[in-house]
């Protein structure tokens, strides 16, 4: 798996699929598509991109352990919560409002509550 240290560009979003398994660390001012609100800067310090690093590195890595001992289709349908081709979360899946998280799951919400504050 690559690691990537990317900043100051557009977001980067990290993959761990047979042919492409990148790991990004984004860091510094960021150029990001929202839905709800367009194209948009952002400044991501180094708190910030650490936490959201570590998260990511564990769910790609999630991805390994998955398909070294589950299946394929258990890795990336992340554990029963999105589809495997276009990896949309299941409608319904929410991340809990409290207590430990399971960073191998998707979930429709955008982000995780207390995450990125």
């Amino acid at each position: 798996m690559s690691l990537i240290y990317a900043t100051n560009w557009g977001s980067k979003r990290s993959c761990n699929w047979e042919f492409s398994r990148k790991t990004y660390y984004n860091t510094g001012y960021i150029f990001f598509h929202s839905y709800s609100k367009g194209l948009m800067w952002d400044f991501w310090d180094k708190s910030k991109s650490d936490q959201v690093f570590k998260y990511t590195l564990s769910h790609e890595i999630g991805h390994e352990l998955l398909l070294t001992f589950g299946s394929q289709v258990y890795s990336k349908g992340h554990k029963g919560t999105s589809g495997i081709v276009l990896q949309s979360p299941n409608s319904g899946t929410t991340y809990p409002r409290a207590g430990e998280i399971d960073v191998r799951k998707y979930a429709e919400e955008n982000k995780i509550s207390g995450f990125y504050s």
